[in-house]
């Protein structure tokens, strides 16, 4: 089976009685969560709720329908494919029927499909919600991650015990096991530890590279390139946007194909308001994964925040035809259109827009509603 995470311990980390998982959802709770997902059916998030509490309900089949209608409505939903990577970890019937299938082949391939979800969701998110995990694995490793009664400082101060008690032995993080300064370096970057969690990713990365160099396997499930990046968001998170800018460029030396370095290195450059890097950087990523049409609304909004309202009007026209389910696309033609002072053909998109918002975008609904008033 996977597994995905791993403190690599003899690090003596006393995981004895952690948070008890809550009991499966009544009906109540279930129904509610099908309602919200039938009401607000074109948002992913709705479906992705649903999905935990299916996968809390131990409903392993429907949790996974959950969130595949949840990826083809957002391909760029990072929790859901987190979600994808271990909703199946507890399903004993579902591997056991893979086996009898096709033996252990078949599982070791399932098996990677599944890691491959799990490093999808970081390059889609870096810093990625990883409470899903503790539904996954909740007596053993999974429990790290559950941030029910009080976030995740808990976890964090048990293990944040178990590196102090080796830096100790070690003196420096660089000789510390993987497993230990990744799950060390995600409890710490999800409790606002950023100077720490850039700590352990940059010993991380040291590490893996090494490993990589002498031809063995780590039990990190990311790679060397892509602990970079995450490194890189890290830095990015904490302020320090030269160093950030540096190593998303390294990662994409590294892997051309890697988009998403390209979507966050273009966000930095919008906060440095470097808008011709920041443009350069939304067109390659359209460049290099084409068959994500969302690319083209963060263009549009990007060339909106340029003072570039005609172009971005271009640019949404001619992605229409593949974003017409997507209601980020009236929203921004509605704001495009507006800024060009066209408010009646603005007030038509914004309708559009309230047609298909789901009902969580409050702010962006509230904002429609006031400009077709003022039209």
């Amino acid at each position: 089976m996977l597994r995905l995470v791993t403190l690599a311990v003899a690090c003596q980390c006393a995981l004895t009685a952690g948070p008890a998982l809550l009991s499966a959802q009544d009906r109540a709770v279930r129904q509610a969560a099908e309602a919200l997902a039938r009401r607000d059916s074109l948002d992913p998030l709705a479906h992705y709720e649903l999905a935990l509490v299916r996968l809390e309900g131990r409903q392993y089949a429907t949790a996974e329908t959950s969130l595949r209608h949840a990826v083809r409505l957002d391909p760029r939903l990072a929790v859901a494919w987190l979600a994808l990577s271990v909703v199946r970890e507890r399903d004993n019937d579902y591997w056991n029927a893979l086996r009898r299938a096709g033996g252990d082949s078949a599982v070791a391939r399932e098996a990677r499909v599944r890691t491959g979800y799990y490093r999808r969701a970081f390059l889609l998110d870096p810093l990625v919600d990883i409470t899903v995990l503790s539904l996954a694995d909740p007596r053993g490793l999974g429990m790290l991650f559950d941030r029910s009664g009080g976030g995740f400082e808990r976890t964090w101060a048990m293990v944040n015990d178990a590196w102090n008690q080796l830096i100790t032995g070690l003196g420096s993080p660089d000789s510390m096991p993987p497993g230990l300064l990744w799950s060390h370096g995600m409890l710490s970057a999800h409790t606002n530890r950023l100077p720490m969690a850039i700590l352990d990713m940059a010993a991380l990365l040291n590490a893996l590279r090494i490993i990589d160099q002498l031809g063995y396997t780590s039990q990190v499930p990311l790679a060397a390139n892509e602990v970079r990046y995450v490194l890189a968001a890290l830095h990015e998170r904490a302020g320090n946007t030269l160093q950030a800018i540096a190593l998303y460029q390294t990662v994409l030396e590294n892997d051309l194909g890697n988009y998403m370095a390209l979507v966050q290195m273009a966000g930095v450059y919008e906060v440095r308001q470097e808008w011709s890097e920041a443009l350069r950087a939304r067109r390659a990523a359209i460049t290099t994964n084409p068959e994500d049409h969302t690319l083209k609304i963060d263009l549009a909004e990007t060339l909106l925040r340029a003072g570039q309202a005609a172009a971005a009007e271009s640019v949404l026209i001619d992605g229409a035809p593949d974003l017409m389910q997507n209601p980020r696309l009236y929203y921004v033609l509605g704001r495009v259109l507006w800024s060009l002072g066209r408010r009646s053909e603005a007030a038509d998109a914004f309708h559009t827009f309230l047609q298909y918002a789901p009902s969580r975008w409050a702010a962006q609904r509230a904002d429609a509603e006031a400009r077709i008033a003022q039209r």
